[in-house]
């Protein structure tokens, strides 16, 4: 089968980005592909995807004939308006598989409308989206009589026009599944979870050599958040939290956030609570020395709310060192099942539901789970494992007569988190 796939690659800073990097030579093994980019070919950073890849400017897929040439066309659709703006032109005007890496795309709505002065465009796809009711809603905005309709993503999509426009549509989580299908009943949606590109095989030893690397003390506790620091990664609420288990334990720890801070009163913040002592931020680092960091903790904070119905690469990456993991119960983080990711409430039951899953790991962090967790990981998300699934969705087929074949199908073959459905079932 050839494939037209749509995709921002590096030197573009974007997760999909290096998601895509990693999973495109796995694909290889099943598809015969070739890319498509937003900007000019000879810059992409990647060499090996050079090599193994034939890479187009998105002007090429305007020929009929090249068009003609591939039997799918695959479009990777996230929130950043600016990398993905140019793929989603291509795919509104030609159709194709939609991969929606987030379900609620409206800060791509918003920027790419009225972020360019463009508000008559804004209110037409609203419309078509969400109806008159969210243009009222939007004119109250504008008015300074409401919060931003962003700020309510899952109400407020934004992604309808690309859902209808689309072939068929891939998500990465069940819940994303189930918010596809609100919008539209009777689109073919596949999940396929995102892979793990890297599942060590000596946790424990792999996280001294970090260590070491990092100048960290093997003895030290390591608490870390990664990725863009943002209110929606919820670390404020863990810096909270912070102050009050170091009142509790006298233990040696430090919480590290690693990566380029977009809070302006973090600093400020963290002074304020007398805590600078407990907590190092790094700033944007090399994507390596990211890593090194990942492999130096021993329990890490992946929170996000509000969700955009997105999944996360970071997520993956940790489970693949074999970290114990805290994530917001919401979203596609609910399908995770318990046994291997800790899940705390938001709103009100936020703050002391991670002061508390912080007093039981300080309590048990002696208790080493990565081999149990790295077996989860190898089982369900290895990159070959996924790549798999996308030969079974595109190639054979993912058409089932009724629902209850298709949730047979899925728990009994391939579905990744089985164990959590069969529970739910079983009560």
């Amino acid at each position: 089968m050839r494939v037209a796939y749509f995709t921002p690659l590096n030197p573009l800073k974007s997760g999909i980005s290096d998601w895509a990097e990693e999973l495109l030579p796995e694909l290889k093994r099943f598809f015969e592909i070739e890319l498509f980019v937003g900007v000019n070919p000879g810059k992409i950073s990647n060499n090996a995807i050079k090599t193994q890849f034939k890479v187009h400017p998105l002007s090429d897929y305007d020929d009929e004939n090249v068009r003609a040439s591939f039997d799918v066309a695959l479009f990777q659709a996230g929130n950043n308006g600016e990398i993905h703006e140019p793929l989603m032109k291509v795919f509104m005007k030609y159709g194709g598989i939609l991969e929606l890496h987030d379900v609620a795309m409206h800060h791509y709505l918003y920027n790419r409308t009225v972020g360019c002065n463009n508000v008559d465009l804004y209110f037409k796809i609203l419309d078509y989206c969400h109806g008159k009711y969210a243009i009222d809603e939007a004119k109250r905005e504008f008015e300074g009589k409401r919060k931003r309709l962003y700020n309510e993503p899952l109400k407020y999509c934004g992604t309808k026009h690309f859902i209808d426009r689309s072939d068929a549509v891939i998500v990465h989580s069940d819940f994303a599944r189930q918010m596809v299908k609100g919008i539209a009943p009777d689109k073919k949606v596949i999940v396929i979870p995102l892979h793990c590109a890297e599942i060590v095989d000596d946790a424990h030893g792999r996280k001294l050599e970090a260590r070491k690397a990092l100048g960290i003390p093997e003895a030290r506790i390591v608490i870390a958040s990664f990725g863009f620091v943002n209110y929606e990664k919820r670390i404020l609420q863990v810096i909270e939290q912070i102050k009050n288990i170091s009142r509790l334990t006298r233990q040696d720890f430090r919480y590290y956030i690693v990566g380029q801070n977009n809070i302006p009163e973090l600093e400020s913040v963290i002074k304020g609570l007398d805590i600078a002592d407990r907590v190092v931020c790094t700033g944007s680092v090399s994507l390596e020395l990211f890593k090194t960091y990942m492999v130096a903790s021993d329990l890490c904070f992946n929170l996000r709310f509000p969700t955009q119905g997105e999944s996360s690469a970071s997520l993956m990456r940790l489970l693949g060192y074999g970290k114990q993991v805290v994530v917001t119960d919401i979203g596609s983080f609910h399908d995770f099942p318990d046994e291997y990711v800790y899940k705390v409430r938001y709103g009100i039951y936020e703050g002391a539901d991670i002061l508390r899953c912080l007093i039981k790991f300080f309590k048990n962090h002696k208790n080493d789970r990565s081999e149990e967790i790295l077996s989860y990981t190898k089982e369900n998300f290895s990159l070959s494992k996924t790549a798999e699934r996308y030969k079974y969705a595109l190639c054979e087929g993912n058409d089932f007569s009724t629902y209850e074949d298709m949730l047979a199908d899925r728990i009994m073959e391939y579905y990744p988190y089985h164990q959590s459905i069969l529970r739910k079932i079983m009560g």
